[in-house]
């Protein structure tokens, strides 16, 4: 018998970062979304597409006849206002199931044991562990509680993840779900990683700015993140920079910026800002650039370690770096990640994996947990993504 439960997926054709959604690729000829609602209506009988303005129309596809599934557009940047609007028909009392559209392998029995435990001890909120693989994941709300955060002045960051205001919040009840690692076998995961890489593929990560969410793009926030740790004497490199994006952040607050890429038609995307001639861009392998030595006085080196081979990157980054010179990393944090799901990774680090790595070559000063977004909490090292501020020890001989 199929749960009352109202399932509600956040859904659009844009990611934050302003690129295609990877919902909206192909997976055995349908959107990837397609296979989330199939999956979700086996079990449930309401889902709710909830999408930005800007989408209308393009998701219609997905409706039901009997109406078992419906579609909601707009409210562009704030997804809490849109789940409020798409529940509005609901009592306040009720629980809506919240997962995004790319979770086409959405964990159904942690689903249902998230919605006991908010019904049994009268949560707010319960959220999926961030630190597991974001596919698995959904979240539980009381519909009651989104709609009073909606007439809150929240911070734009948590009208798209609600979840962590709840969290840190004095006067709500929430709480996190930590799946059994059990669960997810290595024959699960290998499946998952499979069907990723005939559809889920992104060689890298879509940017346009002029199209992104400022308050969920983590991309953007990793160098807004390391501005304020730099000086304008400083030469900085920035690793694997794509079009140049973030080159051009930094450059505004450095004397130089040198991008490399091992892709040159990635750099050939680069569009020059006329009042700003500090910025290089080179083709050449981040793993052996043929730069020379401690040239550097800061490196940045963002969702690339799970690309390679973590201690040859490691190696290039402190022949690089000036004595005392400052090394930004970050990386996707998942305690399963001998399995990625994205095909590109060769691995990725649990919080422990990775200080144990980057310890053996850095000094790292400082660990912070991005949960989702741009929302991190102090002294809290646990997140969907990992961002460590290092630097190269200054050796007396």
């Amino acid at each position: 018998m199929k749960k009352p439960l109202v399932v509600v997926v956040q859904a659009s054709s844009r990611s934050w970062s302003g690129g295609n959604d990877l919902c909206m690729n192909l997976m055995d000829s349908s959107p990837v979304i397609s296979h989330t609602v199939n999956s979700l209506k086996t079990r449930y009988q309401s889902i709710i597409i909830a999408a930005p303005e800007f989408d209308r129309g393009g998701l219609d596809f997905l409706k039901d006849t009997d109406e078992s599934v419906i579609t909601y557009y707009g409210q562009d940047e704030s997804p809490l206002s849109r789940i409020v609007a798409a529940t509005s028909h609901l009592s306040g009392d009720e629980y809506i199931l919240r997962l995004n559209a790319l979770n086409f392998c959405v964990d159904l029995d942690a689903a249902d044991e998230m919605y006991s435990m908010a019904t049994g001890d009268r949560l707010d909120m319960v959220r999926f562990s961030e630190n597991f693989p974001a596919l698995f994941s959904s979240d539980i709300y009381k519909i009651s509680i989104l709609r009073q955060l909606l007439r809150l002045n929240l911070d734009s960051k948590y009208h798209v993840h609600p979840k962590y205001y709840l969290s840190e919040s004095k006067g709500f009840r929430s709480a996190v779900y930590t799946p059994p690692p059990y669960r997810y076998t290595d024959e699960l995961l290998k499946t998952v990683r499979n069907a990723c890489t005939s559809s889920i593929y992104q060689s890298r990560i879509e940017v346009d700015l002029s199209k992104s969410v400022k308050s969920g793009d983590s991309i953007r926030h990793h160098y807004e993140m390391t501005i304020p740790y730099l000086d304008s004497s400083f030469h900085v490199l920035d690793l694997a920079c794509g079009s140049g994006f973030g080159a051009g952040l930094l450059a505004r607050s450095v004397r130089k910026v040198t991008g490399i890429d091992i892709d040159g038609q990635q750099l050939d995307q680069f569009i020059r800002d006329d009042n700003r001639n500090n910025i290089e861009l080179v083709e050449t392998d981040c793993l052996c650039t043929g730069f020379p030595d401690a040239h550097y006085d800061c490196i940045t080196a963002f969702e690339i370690i799970e690309h390679v081979d973590p201690d040859a990157l490691l190696r290039e980054i402190i022949r690089l770096l000036k004595p005392g010179g400052l090394c930004f990393i970050s990386t996707p944090q998942n305690i399963l990640g001998h399995i990625p799901s994205t095909p590109d990774h060769v691995r990725e680090f649990s919080l422990s994996g990775l200080l144990a790595v980057v310890s053996g070559y850095l000094e790292v000063e400082r660990v912070i947990g991005i949960k989702q977004g741009t929302i991190s909490f102090e002294n809290d090292p646990v997140g969907s993504n990992t961002f460590l501020i290092c630097k190269k020890q200054i050796t007396t001989e």
